[in-house]
Formats: C-alpha cells, structure tokens, sequence
C-alpha cells in the first residue's frame, strides 16, 4: 500500500469508504519493511566520504538519475562482507571518475548485440 498515496486522497477527501478500511486495518510495524521501500538515492557513510574524495567521480554520480544512484547504494551496501562493500566502492569511483556507469547498468551496443546474436 503505498501510505504516502492514502494520505494525500484522504487529505483530498478522494478516499472510497473500501480503500479506507483497508489503510485503517494496515499494520505499523509491517509498513516501510520491504528492501525497495529502505532504498535511497543517497549513499551512507562512510562509502559516501569515500565518494566524495575523487571530484570527479563525486561529480559525475550526483549528475546520475535518482534511479541509478539508489541502484548502486543497494550494489554496494547489499554485499554481505565489508571487504565486497569496499571492492564493489572502489569500482563505482573508478567507473565515474571515468564518466562511465558501473557495468550491470550500461547500455550494449549494437555491435556487441549483434555479435552475441551471431549476426
């Protein structure tokens, strides 16, 4: 249920008497749980400390797309074992000093697709 949406139309008075029971019988604690609802467009520190250090790289992931940039936080902060967290770091710096998105979010192009199609 997306709350932020119920509480605008309830505000609006927009809210059919179906839709508000349904919110009223929601539960708190199971609100806000799911792993794409704790994403956020900004990264934690220390990573972000990290980040910021290289101008360049700094520059060009804050020029991103909200998306992409909630995507890499979750790359990198997923990993299980610190040392994954930092290598993982370590690639987006190296990738968007050199104004390039990390490889999983890069477009092919249509000789790579082409290639792999066995054209």
């Amino acid at each position: 249920m997306n709350i932020r949406r119920v509480q605008m139309l309830s505000e609006q008075g927009r809210m059919r008497p179906a839709g508000l029971r349904a919110s009223e019988a929601r539960k708190e604690n199971r609100s806000g749980v799911y792993s794409y609802e704790q994403r956020s467009a900004t990264l934690v520190e220390p990573y972000a400390t990290r980040l910021r250090r290289n101008a360049a790289a700094w520059a060009f992931f804050q020029a991103q797309p909200a998306s992409y940039r909630k995507a890499t936080n979750w790359w990198v902060l997923s990993a299980k074992h610190e040392a994954t967290r930092l290598r993982r770091l370590a690639k987006l710096v190296e990738d968007s000093a050199r104004g390039r998105t990390i490889p999983q979010f890069r477009r092919r192009t249509a000789t790579k697709r082409s290639v792999r199609a066995g054209k």
